[in-house]
């Protein structure tokens, strides 16, 4: 007789790293408690999320859909890298059969999970926490350009300072505080993401009048995707800017709604 193992998902946090891991048969109930654990660890906005599959003790293959899901709900929070490891074998190459490695980043074992999330040195991250409302804008902007002059990027500071100043400022327009300004950057990109506590979504307005909707327009002008992206308490609104001679890229799906 066949028991079930019935799936947990535990969470550690470790610095700027989330480790989830779950423990049980991965079946299509697993696979919906494995997503919202993750989701949850995003919103924290970590540097990475480590999937540790070791304590996968069976699995279907309905269930293994999840993994594609998750990777597209990371791409909505640039910056933050999704990496798996540890799978067991027979997981493991049914997860290649179905192309999942293609799209998750695998390695063997936590030690390699924890050496690809730093190859990149980060995302190097700061992260303000505004209380003032618009008095904070030039505080939010000289981070902005620090960032920028402290990655060697000083030739995107203008425009990033810009669109950390109309995210700063939409989200102090439109959503109670206190505001938290993160700055992190990637190889290749600069990461501006304004959390509140707001839940309706910034709306970019074409023609007609410039007063409304103009700080969105410019955000959508400088940056070469931004989203907003729902959490439990409200939502993160983000924008991210390519780097100095970084090569154009896919930009970044739009936001993931957060599903209980």
């Amino acid at each position: 007789m066949n028991y079930v193992r019935v799936m947990r998902c535990e969470v550690r946090v470790d610095g700027t790293v989330v480790e989830v891991l779950p423990h049980g048969d991965l079946l299509v109930a697993g696979a919906v408690l494995l997503r919202a654990a993750v989701l949850k660890c995003l919103a924290r906005e970590p540097g990475a999320v480590l999937l540790d599959l070791g304590g996968v003790t069976g699995f279907d293959d309905q269930a293994l859909s999840v993994f594609p899901l998750l990777v597209h709900a990371a791409a909505a929070w640039p910056g933050i890298r999704l990496i798996a490891h540890s799978a067991p074998p027979a997981l493991a190459v049914r997860m290649r059969a179905r192309a999942v490695a293609r799209q998750l980043v695998m390695v063997a074992d936590a030690a390699a999970a924890r050496e690809h999330a730093a190859a990149d040195g980060g995302p190097a991250r700061v992260r303000l926490v505004l209380c003032d409302g618009a008095d904070d804008l030039p505080l939010a902007r000289e981070a902005v350009r620090a960032a920028c002059v402290h990655a060697g990027w000083a030739g995107i500071a203008d425009p990033a300072e810009l669109v950390a100043a109309e995210l700063v400022a939409n989200a102090v327009r439109h959503a109670p505080g206190p505001w938290v300004l993160s700055i992190s950057r990637s190889p290749h990109h600069l990461h501006i993401a304004v959390r509140d506590h707001g839940a309706e979504p910034p709306v970019v307005r074409t023609g007609g009048d410039w007063s409304t909707g103009r700080g969105m327009r410019i955000v959508e002008a400088l940056s070469s995707s931004w989203s907003s992206t729902p959490t439990p308490d409200g939502k993160v609104v983000w924008a991210t800017i390519r780097a100095p001679g970084a090569r154009l890229t896919a930009a970044a799906p739009r936001s993931v709604p957060w599903r209980h």
